[in-house]
Order: structure tokens, then C-alpha cells, then sequence
């Protein structure tokens, strides 16, 4: 009688529950913990500001650091604002209710060892830098002149 009342369910309260925290078990974003980000943020960026289709789920502590692999611990982000945590020295905040908050890195960051031309990601110091260390100008570090060449701010504005 109860398997007979569970196949009358609709598929979403007759399936097996998804798994939306894997814990430190990988590294990986499972499948049902892809498919939560996605639907939370509508397939776009998470980034404040930008409506981009999002390529990559991002761990918002690291797991390297500790971080689990969680929907509570993932931000779906475009490849330039993905570009902007690792290089940049951006960091990203997720609150109870999933409103990420996006906080620039302070001014006295000496710059990414990666830089952005023509759409890409390059590592290596930027043209016409001739140290090692990273830096650049100020033109070199990522947004608040605004996204590099080849990324498409949002609608109605800049990428913040």
C-alpha cells in the first residue's frame, strides 16, 4: 500500500533524494549538487552584477583549504570571474538564504600572476613588465577599470 502511494507521486517527491553535500568524499561537484547550483542561480553567474551563463562551480572555501564539497559551499561563476577569485584577489561570501557577496582585493595586492588577453587567461607577467613577481600596472589587475577584452559585462552595466 505505501509503495503503491509512493509511484503516485510526482518524480520530485517520488525519487530518491539528492545528495547536495559530498562532504571532503571529492573534490568534485556531484551531478545533483551541479544540477542545485544551477537551478538556484538560473545557469548564470553568481558573481553580484553579472548575468553571464555560468562555466564553472566554484568552491567558496577551497578545498584544499578544508572546504567541502556542498551546495552551501558552491558559487556557479563565468570563466572571468572565476579568473578574478584565483588571480585577481577577489573572495566570495555566500549567505543563509545564497546571496553571494563579492569583496575586491585591498590596494596594496601586488597584481595576478595570471593576466587577461584577448578573452584568456595567460600566465606570466604582463607585456611590458619586467619583473617576475607579478603586478603590473594598475591597467593589468582585473575590474575596476572593468572586465578585460572578450568578456561581456551584463546587461545594463559593468561587471562589478
Amino acid at each position: 500500500m505505501l509503495r503503491a502511494a509512493i509511484a503516485a507521486l510526482p518524480p520530485p517527491l517520488g525519487t530518491r533524494p539528492a545528495i547536495l553535500d559530498a562532504g571532503r568524499a571529492t573534490p568534485t561537484f556531484t551531478q545533483p549538487i551541479r544540477d542545485a547550483l544551477h537551478a538556484q542561480y538560473g545557469g548564470r553567474c553568481s558573481f553580484p552584477g553579472c548575468d553571464q551563463p555560468a562555466t564553472i562551480d566554484h568552491h567558496l572555501i577551497h578545498w584544499a583549504d578544508g572546504g567541502p564539497t556542498s551546495a552551501a559551499n558552491g558559487a556557479p561563476l563565468c570563466a572571468y570571474h572565476h579568473y578574478l577569485v584565483h588571480e585577481g584577489g577577489w573572495h566570495l561570501g555566500k549567505d543563509a538564504v545564497g546571496k553571494i557577496t563579492a569583496a575586491a582585493p585591498p590596494p596594496s595586492w601586488p597584481g595576478p600572476r595570471t593576466h587577461w588577453r584577448k578573452g584568456r587567461p595567460h600566465t606570466g607577467p604582463p607585456p611590458g613588465h619586467l619583473g617576475l613577481g607579478g603586478g603590473g600596472s594598475p591597467a593589468d589587475r582585473a575590474p575596476p577599470g572593468g572586465p578585460p577584452p572578450g568578456h561581456h559585462p551584463p546587461r545594463g552595466g559593468r561587471a562589478s
